[in-house]
C-alpha cells in the first residue's frame, strides 16, 4: 500500500507523463482502423460529394447552397447535392476542403486525422476532470474509459462523423478556458471560450448545451458569487455568442423543410417513453461495450414496448447514480457533476425537438463524460486498491479488445451494411445498404439479387422498389426496371422519386412520346423542380 501510494504521488509530480500515457494507449488501440476504407456516411459528404472536391465552390459554405435537401439528391450519378449536411456545420467541411487538396480520397489519412483528434479530445477530458476534481485516480481512469470506449467506435471509425470529434474538442477547449477565467479571472481565457464555443457551435448543434454546464459550475463551485456582477461578466459573452448562432442557425441557414422529423407515432407522450429505453441502451452500450452498432435512422422503426431490457438498465442505472449521490456527498461531488453533466448535454439528441437519427452512438461522444465518471466513481469506492486496481485495468483490456474488434467490423462498406442487416434482418433499409455496398465493389449480380430477395419479403415498400429499379437499368434492363416501378406506382402515383425513376427508363428504351408524357406529368406535380428538368435534358435525345 505505501508503494502504491508513492508511486502515484510521483506521477503526480511528473503529470506530463500521463498524457503521454493516454495518447500512446488511445493511438494504439485506434491504429487498427488506419487501414479502414470509406463507410456509411462517407460517400455522401466526401467521396461522391463534388462540393468539396472543387475548390471554386469553398464560398457557398457560407450561403444556402450549403445546405443539403433529400429531394435535391439525383438519380442519375452527379454528387450536386451541396455538402451532404443537412444543417450548418461548416467547420466540419471547411477541413474537408482542406484535405481533399492535401491527399485527395486516400481513407487512411482521414482515418489517421480522427485518431488524432481523439487523442486530442482524450487529453482534454483528462485535464478538465484533474481541474474539477484534482484527483488523479478518477481523472485519469475516466479519461482511460473514454479513450477505449466502444460506444465511440461509430464517431472515430466513420470519417463523414468528424464533426463529434471537432464538436467535443472545441467544446472542452472552451470549458477549460472558462475554468480558468472562472479562477483566474483573466480576460483573454474568457475570449478563448467563447470562440472556442462557437467552433464547437458550428461543427454540431450539440454544443449548445455548454452555457448550461457552465452556468452549472459556477453555481456548484462558486455559489457565494453566483449573482455578482462577475457572473453577468462571464455569461453575457456566451448569451451573445449563443444568440448569434441560433440566428445563424434558424434564420440564415434554416434547415430544409424536407428535413422535417415527427416524434414516434407524432406523440410526445411516446417519444418519452421512446427516449427512456434509447438512453437505457445507451447506458448498457457505456458499460459493457456490448452490442454497440451503427443504428437505424427512422424514429418510426423504434419498437417502443417490444423490449423492456433497455428500461430496466436506465431505471437501475439512475437509482444507482441517485443512491451514490446522496451517499457520497458533499465529500465527492464528482457524483453530482456527473449526473448532471449527462444528462444536460445529452438533451438535444433526447427528442423534445424531433430528430430523424433518435438512436446513434455518436451522441454520446460529449455525455458519456458524465456517465464513466459515475462509473470511475464506483470504482473509486472499492477500499482494497490492489483489487481496484486489478479491476480498473482489466475493465479496460475488456473494452479495448471490443473496441478493436469494432475497427474490422468497420474496415468497409461491405463489412459494416452486413453487420446492419444482422442487426435489422426487419428492416428494408439495411438491404438497400447492402446492395449499394456491393454496386461499389462492382458486384452488380450480388446487388441486383439482395434486391430482389427484398423486394418478395417487402412487397409495398416503394424505396426497394426503386433500388431494384435502378440496378435493372444499370444492366441496360430497363424494360424489367419499368415492371418494378409498375407494382408500385399503381398505389402512389404521385410519388416524385419513382415518376423520375420511370421516366429515364422510358427515354432509355426510346419511347420518347411516353417519357415525354411522364416528364410533363412531373412538371406539372413539381414545376420548380430542377432535377427532373436536369434529367429530361439528359436523356430527351434518346
Amino acid at each position: 500500500m505505501a508503494q502504491m501510494k508513492r508511486f502515484l504521488a510521483e506521477i503526480e509530480e511528473k503529470k506530463g507523463i500521463l498524457y503521454v500515457f493516454l495518447t500512446v494507449a488511445t493511438f494504439s488501440v485506434y491504429s487498427f482502423s488506419l487501414p479502414n476504407g470509406f463507410i456509411w456516411d462517407d460517400y455522401m459528404v466526401l467521396v461522391d460529394n463534388t462540393f468539396v472536391h472543387d475548390l471554386v465552390r469553398l464560398p457557398e459554405v457560407f450561403t444556402k447552397d450549403y445546405i443539403t435537401s433529400p429531394k435535391n439528391l439525383p438519380f442519375i450519378d452527379t454528387g450536386e447535392y451541396g455538402s451532404g449536411e443537412g444543417s450548418y456545420r461548416p467547420v466540419t467541411t471547411l477541413i474537408h476542403f482542406l484535405e481533399y487538396r492535401l491527399w485527395g480520397l486516400t481513407p487512411f489519412f482521414y482515418h489517421l486525422v480522427n485518431v488524432v483528434l481523439h487523442c486530442i479530445m482524450v487529453c482534454l477530458v483528462f485535464c478538465v476532470l484533474e481541474l474539477l476534481f484534482k484527483n488523479l485516480f478518477i481523472s485519469l481512469v475516466t479519461a482511460l474509459l473514454f479513450a477505449v470506449n466502444p460506444a465511440h467506435s461509430e464517431a472515430v471509425l466513420t470519417i463523414s462523423f468528424r464533426e463529434d470529434l471537432l464538436c467535443g474538442m472545441f467544446f472542452m477547449a472552451a470549458f477549460i478556458c472558462f475554468i480558468k477565467v472562472s479562477d483566474q479571472k483573466k480576460p483573454l481565457f474568457l475570449i478563448f471560450s467563447i470562440l472556442f464555443y462557437l467552433l464547437a457551435l458550428f461543427s454540431k448543434e450539440m454544443a449548445i448545451t455548454f452555457p448550461v454546464v457552465c452556468i452549472y459550475y459556477e453555481y456548484f463551485y462558486k455559489r457565494n458569487r453566483f449573482a455578482t456582477a462577475d457572473a453577468l461578466r462571464l455569461f453575457g459573452g456566451l448569451v451573445l455568442a449563443s444568440g448569434f448562432y441560433l440566428w445563424v442557425r434558424f434564420v440564415m441557414f434554416a434547415p430544409a423543410a424536407s428535413f422535417k422529423a415527427l416524434h414516434p407515432s407524432d406523440s410526445f407522450g411516446i417519444n418519452v417513453l421512446t427516449m427512456i429505453k434509447v438512453v437505457g441502451m445507451y447506458f448498457g452500450w457505456l458499460l459493457t461495450g456490448l452490442n454497440v452498432h451503427l443504428t437505424k435512422p427512422d424514429p418510426y422503426l423504434i419498437e417502443v414496448f417490444s423490449n423492456f431490457s433497455s428500461i430496466i438498465v436506465f431505471v437501475a442505472i439512475v437509482l444507482t447514480w441517485i443512491l451514490s449521490l446522496f451517499l457520497s456527498l458533499p465529500k465527492r461531488p464528482f457524483f453530482q457533476f456527473s449526473l448532471v453533466w449527462f444528462f444536460v448535454t445529452i438533451l438535444p439528441v433526447l427528442g423534445i425537438i424531433p430528430i430523424h437519427n433518435i438512436v446513434a452512438g455518436r451522441y454520446l461522444y460529449i455525455p458519456s463524460i458524465g456517465f464513466l465518471l459515475m462509473i470511475t466513481g464506483l470504482l473509486w469506492l472499492i477500499r482494497n486498491k490492489q483489487l481496484q486496481v486489478v479491476g480498473v485495468v482489466l475493465y479496460v483490456v475488456f473494452l479495448s479488445v471490443l473496441t478493436i474488434a469494432r475497427a474490422f467490423i468497420l474496415y468497409d462498406e461491405l463489412t459494416a451494411r452486413k453487420e446492419f442487416v444482422q442487426y435489422y434482418p426487419q428492416d428494408p433499409l439495411s438491404y438497400r445498404s447492402l446492395s449499394a455496398a456491393y454496386t461499389r465493389l462492382g458486384l452488380d449480380d450480388h446487388a441486383t439479387g439482395v434486391l430482389a430477395r427484398a423486394v418478395e419479403y417487402f412487397s409495398d415498400d416503394f424505396n426497394l422498389h426503386m433500388d431494384l429499379a435502378r440496378a435493372y437499368r444499370k444492366e441496360g434492363e430497363y424494360q424489367k426496371a419499368l415492371d418494378v416501378l409498375g407494382k408500385v406506382l399503381g398505389e402512389d402515383p404521385g410519388n416524385y422519386y419513382l415518376l423520375n425513376e420511370k421516366c429515364i427508363n422510358l427515354a432509355l428504351l426510346k419511347k420518347k412520346e411516353e417519357a415525354a408524357a411522364c416528364f410533363e406529368k412531373i412538371f406539372m406535380l413539381f414545376p420548380d423542380d430542377k432535377v427532373a428538368k436536369e434529367n429530361f435534358r439528359r436523356f430527351k435525345q434518346y
